[in-house]
């Protein structure tokens, strides 16, 4: 699977710059998100990346072809750019079942593949499958119905996933009637004789041709698989359709309507016609918005698990920051057009580049305490909610002297029942789980994030301490994030240097 890389790629739509200036590129085999709020440019960028948008300015390759380029003029039809595009609506024909549905794609490809012998392939297949025939029998018993009858939907299914054949091969398994024939074994060694012939057959009229089949019965001469410009055949596109639908679990689904599927069931299906064809890179804009809570954490399960099995490049528009956060391997935050941070997901969390960023980022969202800081090397003196705190940074600050700050804390840096800070209870939100607490300090509103269920009361007073070294300082100015570190009270400052005074003034015992 390719790489993607845009350089300097802006979108104009007359005088609104849609995206400006952007330059990304996403991995071989990674899942990015495209993340941010309506009309960011996350979504004009996956499609000028899929060529259904013509970009005003850049460059975009995709793996080594070059498929979009403004100054040579270069822009490669969406359809040769090898790329799969699944949409916020399901967009699937409502005349056709599950399978013709996923089918559609595949019966349009023409292009260069091997000359293959499909008879002597399945032939084979046949034989190694027949060497274990009591399998078989077992899977047609244990497809009769309590009138006696074989449901054959459920037998040709068991056949296809165990085997990984197509529905052609399973129905010729069934038809040798091993369950009723007196001496299975004889059927077995005819069939199985019948199948050598074909195969020596094929490699008879090979031969004829100057070519020899190798291990997979693909057309050898001098040493070269031949190739030949075709459409898929039905075997192909069977094991083709089946194959996607072990994946997404729709198999049993082939031959139902769309409209008798749930939306998480139809969403599998416009998966599996996108990822039948077999993409270089699957785009998705916003695909789950139309499902419901329950079903949109099922489906970014079946999500992660389809990119790690697929092992293909995923491009993936959102504005819930809670899948971007769950789904990517990176995160490309955008807002009016501009990049703001292009980094994985804990990254992006734990280390936002700015204030947009910061509070895009998290759920709750990050607490800004805004303040006065007077910085001296790696630490600042800030006087926030009208007490004095001390800021040190893990690795510097990027600011001197004195300047107006913000003070990013993530609500579970927040630790209540501890420390000298003191607060009233605005709100409390149990959740099971967590319980998400509001404070009021002063004029300000902040969250606190408690494990488990606990219980305060409004107006309640209580003390709390802002905890950890992944507090972020920001430039009020600039927006920019100058340095992280921790961020205590001047009082607990003040108390862990008196307890270490005291200590180192008792007299120490002499040892004995």
């Amino acid at each position: 699977m390719p790489k993607i890389v845009l350089e300097h790629v802006t979108k104009k739509f007359d005088k609104f710059i849609a995206v400006e200036d952007l330059n990304m590129e996403i991995e071989d085999r990674g899942f990015v998100t495209l993340l941010g709020p309506s009309g960011c440019g996350k979504t004009t960028t996956l499609r000028m990346i899929a060529g259904l948008e013509t970009p005003t300015e850049g460059r975009i390759t995709i793996g080594d072809t070059v498929v979009f380029d403004s100054e040579k003029g270069i822009n490669v039809a969406p359809g040769k750019r090898d790329i799969g595009f699944l949409f916020q609506n399901y967009a699937l024909w409502p005349h056709m079942t599950v399978y013709q549905n996923i089918s559609f794609g595949l019966e349009n490809i023409k292009q260069s593949f091997p000359k293959i012998s499909f008879n002597a392939r399945v032939s084979a297949r046949i034989i190694e499958i027949l060497n274990d025939y009591q399998q078989i029998i077992d899977f047609i018993k244990g497809a009769v119905d309590e009138k006696g009858k074989v449901d054959d939907r459920k037998l040709y299914l068991d056949l296809i996933d165990t085997y990984k054949i197509s529905i052609y091969t399973a129905k010729k398994l069934y038809g040798y009637n091993l369950h009723i024939a007196a001496n299975p074994q004889e059927v077995v060694d005819k069939a199985v004789e019948e199948l050598k012939a074909a195969i020596t057959a094929a490699q008879e009229a090979a031969a004829k041709e100057g070519c020899s089949l190798n291990e997979k019965y693909e057309y050898v001469k001098d040493g070269e698989v031949v190739m030949q410009v075709r459409k898929l055949c039905k075997e192909e596109m069977d094991l083709e359709v089946r194959r996607v639908s072990r994946i997404l679990k729709i198999g049993i689904f082939m031959h139902r309507y769309p409209a008798e599927l749930s939306g998480g069931q139809q969403q599998r299906v416009a998966i599996a016609r996108t990822l039948a064809t077999s993409p270089k890179v699957l785009f998705m804009d916003e695909p789950l918005s139309n499902l419901d809570a329950k079903l949109r954490m099922e489906m970014r399960t079946e999500l992660k698990r389809l990119h790690s099995e697929t092992d293909s490049t995923f491009v993936y528009v959102t504005h819930d920051q809670l899948e971007a956060m769950t789904l990517a391997t990176r995160v490309c935050l955008m807002s009016m057009g501009h990049l703001q941070q292009y980094a994985p997901p804990l990254e992006t969390y734990n280390n936002p580049n700015n204030l947009f960023v910061a509070d895009f980022v998290g759920n709750p969202t990050m607490n800004f305490i805004e303040g006065r800081a007077v910085v001296k090397g790696n630490t600042a003196n800030v006087q926030a909610l009208g007490q004095k705190f001390e800021f040190a940074a893990n690795e510097g600050i990027a600011a001197d002297g004195e300047l107006d700050v913000v003070v990013g804390v993530r609500p579970e840096f927040i630790r209540l029942e501890q420390g000298n800070i003191g607060a009233t209870i605005y709100a409390n939100l149990p959740a099971g789980m967590e319980t998400t607490v509001k404070l009021s300090v002063g004029d300000s509103l902040l969250t606190s994030v408690v494990f488990g269920g606990v219980d305060y009361a409004i107006n309640q007073p209580v003390n709390f301490e802002i905890v950890g070294k992944g507090i972020v300082l920001f430039n009020k100015t600039t927006q920019e994030k100058i340095a992280i570190g921790s961020f205590t009270h001047a009082d607990a400052k003040k108390s862990v240097k008196t307890e270490k005074a005291e200590t180192e003034a008792k007299p120490k015992k002499k040892k004995q």
